[in-house]
């Protein structure tokens, strides 16, 4: 698996994720892997273990082969490492995704994350709004 180093720069290098950022790719799916649906929090005694990973939508570091099946198609946020290149999925998901990335299964990740983003974006509206009484 060549990575291939390019001059985009829409290539960043990786930047570590908060425990707050976690939180809210956790929140964005409400805790369910948003492709097979499987609760991604796993209770043991008195903690809660996770049962995710976060994945890049568009990979941070492309093969050839990844750049050549997704060349041309729509990216999201201005660099690999925004939040809205970046999703929560279950472990199994999150590494068969980025072991067997197809386009169709890149525009359907990317249809799932603009529709949370939208979602995100109504929430956020309604919580500034102010209720009559």
């Amino acid at each position: 698996m060549e990575i291939i180093k390019s001059n985009d720069p829409y290539f960043i290098d990786r930047i570590a994720i908060t425990e707050n950022m976690n939180n809210a790719y956790l929140l964005e799916v409400n805790g369910i892997c948003p492709l097979c649906g499987k609760y991604m929090l796993a209770g043991k005694g008195k903690r809660m273990n996770k049962e995710y990973e976060i994945a890049h939508i568009y990979p941070n570091s492309p093969t050839k082969n990844e750049i050549k099946e997704l060349e041309g198609l729509e990216r999201l946020g201005i660099n690999c490492e925004e939040f809205e290149n970046k999703i929560a999925l279950c472990k199994d998901c999150h590494g068969y995704y980025d072991d067997h990335k197809t386009k169709d299964e890149y525009l359907n990740l990317i249809e799932v994350k603009k529709g949370l983003l939208r979602v995100s974006k109504a929430k956020i509206a309604a919580s500034h709004q102010d209720l009559e009484e």
